[in-house]
């Protein structure tokens, strides 16, 4: 019979699965943080108690119950969704209610996350899109609407390349020589080219289709002329890109490129 109580108390202690009492107290630190939200503090208490010896099972699924939530947590903010929903899974599979409503709000961040960088990757697409098609404009256009704050590491990646991409032709950035002012902007200037060649130039040099709208506006010794170009995207919708720059009136030299 005596032996039948020791073997027991053996037992008993075993199941409460604490060597010494630092595993002990580090336990029921563990606990009481993970109960009050401290999810970091419950880890690190969690770990020094297994160090020290704790076999508890009930204990030891809360510790990987809380390293898979601490590990999902990293993931997600590395932009990392797919290892997040991993984690996520794992931290659910060993809850045993302390951390439910914790495990649901990052469940419900995972997803937001996988839609965020689902939609920036459909912007990305788009304006690689208006590239391959030259609509350099409408490209830049498009990524300053998107935040480049939330993109993933390989994302900003992309981002940059196609900033790049999409660049002003360093030509159309190039200053003019400067042309003698003698007064009043419109005065009167003897054209040696009429409006028509300067549309006729511009087409040429820039490769403009015939739909495209023309505004040319006599400014003196030069025409400003404004292109707008109407496309159709592959989901039906309408792309509105433009272009402008200025036609000398001597010489029939296209500059101050801009769009």
């Amino acid at each position: 019979m005596k032996k039948r109580i020791i073997t027991a108390a053996v037992l008993a202690l075993a199941l409460c699965g604490c060597m010494n009492s630092t595993a002990k107290k580090a336990m029921e630190e563990a606990k009481l943080s993970a109960a009050a939200g401290d999810y970091t503090a419950a880890l690190n208490y969690g770990n020094l108690s297994l160090r020290e010896g704790c076999n508890n099972p009930e204990f030891i699924a809360l510790v990987n119950c809380l390293t898979a939530y601490d590990n999902a947590k990293k993931a997600l903010e590395s932009g990392d969704v797919d290892s997040a929903a991993s984690e996520h899974s794992a931290a659910s599979g060993n809850d045993d209610g302390t951390m439910t409503a914790a495990i649901s709000e990052l469940s419900q961040s995972v997803e937001e996350r996988r839609a965020e960088i689902d939609e920036d990757n459909t912007a990305l697409d788009s304006v690689e899109e208006r590239i391959s098609k030259g609509y350099l404009a409408t490209a830049r256009s498009d990524l300053r609407e998107i935040d480049s704050s939330r993109l993933t590491e390989t994302q900003k990646q992309r981002f940059d390349e196609l900033e790049a991409q999409s660049a002003e032709p360093e030509e159309s950035k190039t200053t003019p020589t400067p042309r003698p002012s003698s007064g009043s902007e419109n005065r009167s200037y003897k054209a040696y080219i009429s409006a028509e060649d300067a549309e006729k130039a511009v087409r040429q040099e820039m490769s403009i289709d015939n739909d495209a709208e023309f505004e040319i506006i006599d400014k003196g010794e030069y025409y400003q002329v404004n292109v707008t170009q109407y496309f159709t995207d592959t989901d039906g919708s309408t792309i509105v890109d433009g272009v402008a720059c200025k036609v000398d009136k001597k010489t029939g030299e296209i500059y101050d490129q801009a769009g």
